[in-house]
């Protein structure tokens, strides 16, 4: 079984993908999919010819915090990212489903937006109202409101993603109700297994 996660940024994801890694699924995390792609030498020199030298460290690193300043605030240069990365990093992901036995859980943000649904069984949405993603993604990541907004503007709106995936679980309370939502889940979903 492939299952997918998404959601808006620090929504909860990777507390459900926790969930399910210790009832023996293999998480593909998305996030560091990317950036194991940032460091091959032609996705570099490919963000180099795009966004120029600024965007390399002086080791030859991508520089992600200003990579991300630029694209987050500006629709044409995420696109020409997108087209750079993302084909790079579904390539790895179907690789990465082909390879052992385990049933695999897809934690991704932009599920959607990369068509992995596409390789996916089911999918789940996680939710969560603006006021507590704000508080994480400061609490969390350090970010500030403006930054976690530009970031939430582009994904693709939460009202398609809900039509789209065949679950919605809401993180908007305790972490104990959220586990208890992702028993749920699991109930639902892997019916089979639900002894584990």
């Amino acid at each position: 079984m492939v299952l997918g996660v998404t959601g808006p940024f620090a929504s909860g994801k990777s507390l459900l993908a926790s969930y399910f890694r210790k009832r023996g699924f293999r998480v593909i995390d998305v996030d560091s999919v990317g950036h194991a792609v940032l460091k091959r030498g032609t996705v570099r020199a490919a963000l180099r010819k795009v966004f120029g030298p600024r965007v390399l460290l002086a080791d030859g690193n991508v520089d992600r915090t200003l990579l991300g300043r630029f694209v987050f605030n500006d629709p044409w240069m995420l696109k020409k990212l997108d087209s750079i990365v993302h084909p790079v990093m579904r390539d790895d992901i179907r690789r990465s489903i082909g390879r052992g036995k385990a049933d695999i859980l897809i934690d991704a943000a932009l599920l959607f937006e990369m068509n992995l649904d596409r390789l996916c069984d089911r999918v789940i949405l996680v939710t969560a109202p603006l006021k507590m993603i704000l508080a994480r993604g400061k609490r969390r990541n350090g970010f500030d409101a403006s930054r976690i907004r530009s970031i939430i503007r582009s994904q693709l709106p939460a009202a398609v993603k809900r039509r789209k995936a065949d679950l919605v679980i809401r993180n908007n309370s305790t972490q104990s109700d959220f586990k208890a939502k992702a028993a749920r889940a699991w109930l639902t979903l892997v019916p089979g297994k639900a002894r584990r």
